[in-house]
């Protein structure tokens, strides 16, 4: 297995999120495991990038920047791709070059996305699916729209973007805290996309505050400045201006030593999908809050659900968990996420191996 050489093909941080850090963390544990990898990335990564990533360009007129010719040159005898739908210029390549191809969907918005496409985009993503060698999606309910296109559920693979957490931004063992609470929310422009909830956060902030309680509570998004001044009034207006801090968006290193120092990460997106950062948030010692949209994560250590949208029962779960807390306290990042993670990658890797082996006979 270790010998085989694997083409991904989608986006590599940054941005640091989504897709690209799904490609970015199965080509670093494949690469540790000296399989013989590439990682052909559809964005402009930055500069510091592993030496197996190799930009294309889509538009460009340039044969040396040209996907199907760099794929041919690595001659690979597997190619992944990661896309929010299915890739259907991976027909083209696929074909030609006589490749296996495995179609990675991680979009779980794909469904209503397909229905707004023309008749013509429609033709194609049924002829990728059906001319796929295996689809991964997601969650079940994506493999089950897959299945309407492809008019066949053989070789269709559930599997969860969870994968483990990169090493290499993991250097610490265990991290000793502020004495001061904290909290974190993401949300992707949360307030050009009012569905992240992050309305919720200037409400809640002031019950903490009249309860005596001292914290800052992080959020980490991307917003315009006519959209971060009315939210800055809305603290003003609640008070807790000093204790909601909004720091913009970060990259993904940055993103986990936040994890890795806050007490309590709060999911408040009011339409869930997966939220794979309630895992990762969870696997560095968070309680994590979210909301009872979310079908993927059940109650237990360190996992609370409220009701989503409900300033009340957001504040009174927050006011549970912070008793339990130690600020100052050791980290324990021991997760059932962890083993989780781990089986995903497992099962990407037994695929490949099952792909190969079928197309030999």
């Amino acid at each position: 297995m270790q010998n085989l050489r694997i083409a991904l093909v989608g986006a590599y941080p940054p941005p640091f999120g989504g897709v690209s850090s799904s490609v970015m963390q199965l080509a670093e544990h494949l690469a540790k495991e000296n399989f013989s990898i590439r990682v052909f990335a559809s964005n402009q990564p930055q500069d510091d990038v592993p030496e197996y990533v190799s930009h294309y360009s889509l538009r460009s007129i340039d044969i040396s920047r040209n996907l199907f010719f760099k794929i041919k040159k690595f001659r690979p005898d597997l190619i992944h791709s990661h896309q929010s739908t299915l890739d259907w210029r991976m027909i083209f390549v696929s074909k030609t070059l006589g490749i296996p191809v495995i179609h990675h969907v991680h979009g779980e918005r794909f469904p209503e996305q397909f229905v707004q496409m023309s008749p013509f985009k429609r033709l194609l993503l049924r002829l990728a699916a059906r001319t796929s060698t295996a689809v991964i999606a997601v969650s079940s309910d994506l493999a089950d729209f897959i299945t309407t296109l492809k008019d066949d559920s053989r070789h269709i693979y559930v599997i969860p973007c969870l994968l483990p957490l990169e090493e290499n931004l993991m250097s610490r063992d265990k991290a000793v805290s502020s004495k001061q609470l904290m909290i974190v929310t993401t949300g992707y422009y949360p307030f050009a996309n009012p569905h992240y909830g992050f309305q919720l956060v200037p409400p809640v902030a002031k019950r903490l505050q009249e309860k005596g309680i001292r914290f800052i509570w992080y959020l980490v998004g991307q917003a315009s400045k006519p959209e971060l001044e009315i939210f800055r009034c809305s603290l003003a207006e609640n008070g807790v201006q000093d204790s909601v801090v909004f720091i913009g968006a970060l990259d993904r290193p940055q993103m986990l030593g936040l994890l890795r120092d806050v007490h309590i990460y709060v999911r408040t997106k009011y339409s869930d999908s997966f939220g794979i950062v309630i895992a990762e948030a969870h696997q560095l010692d968070c309680h994590c809050l979210f909301g009872d949209n979310n079908l993927y994560f059940q109650e237990g250590h360190r996992l609370t659900k409220y009701r989503t949208g409900d300033v009340d029962s957001l504040t009174s779960k927050l006011l549970d968990i912070i008793k339990q807390i130690e600020p100052n306290g050791p980290r324990n990042m021991e997760s059932p996420f962890a083993d989780e993670a781990m089986a995903n990658y497992q099962k990407i890797k037994n695929l490949y191996e099952q792909v190969l082996s079928s197309q030999v006979r």
